[in-house]
């Protein structure tokens, strides 16, 4: 977790569950951000510093709502059978301006090709 990713997505099993935050934490450039590709130890590393800024910075919290965002999906959630609609619902999602780690698309395609 790294507190920028606006969607939670979850396997139940018949179909993928999509589900929007409806509000994101406002980081300044002082956020220690996760990096592509890290190492399992520099992830670690990273994740660390980003619960010390958040306790350092616990009574500056400021949300973005994420209706000011895209509207269309703040809040909203979703249950999709096959891999490759989640794949088409990310894009149009990622095109509205919500926040998700590379390679997610990608990883749901990948899945309908098996």
């Amino acid at each position: 977790m790294d507190w920028e990713c606006d969607l939670y997505i979850y396997d139940a099993g018949e179909f993928i569950s999509v589900n929007v935050a409806g509000r994101r934490r406002k980081f300044d450039e002082t956020w220690p951000r996760m990096k592509t590709n890290a190492t399992i130890d520099e992830q670690f590393a990273i994740w660390q510093a980003q619960h010390d800024w958040l306790k350092a910075h616990e009574d500056e919290k400021e949300w973005i709502d994420l209706n000011t965002v895209t509207p269309e999906f703040a809040g909203e959630g979703y249950d999709i059978a096959d891999p490759d609609e989640v794949a088409d619902l990310l894009v149009r999602m990622r095109d509205a301006g919500l926040r998700f780690p590379d390679g997610l698309i990608e990883e749901f395609r990948e899945q309908e090709q098996k």
